[in-house]
């Protein structure tokens, strides 16, 4: 069986999220010891990531403030 990889698209997920929720300041870092990892799943793990970015971002209201 040939093992084929996938980038799961976290940029595009990020940039989805900024386009749809303009109102709201998202700031998502991503902070990984390696440039890559391979795992092995199916392609339902985007939208498990993505579902849980939208809900996050719709039904948690956070208010951040900076020391100036």
């Amino acid at each position: 069986m040939k093992k084929s990889y996938k980038d799961i698209g976290g940029n595009l997920i990020i940039d989805f999220l900024n386009t749809s929720y303009k109102n709201k300041m998202i700031n998502i870092e991503i902070k990984s010891l390696e440039e890559k990892y391979f795992i092995k799943v199916n392609d339902l793990l985007v939208d498990v990531f993505e579902n849980l970015l939208i809900n996050v971002v719709q039904h948690i209201h956070l208010h951040i403030y900076e020391d100036q």
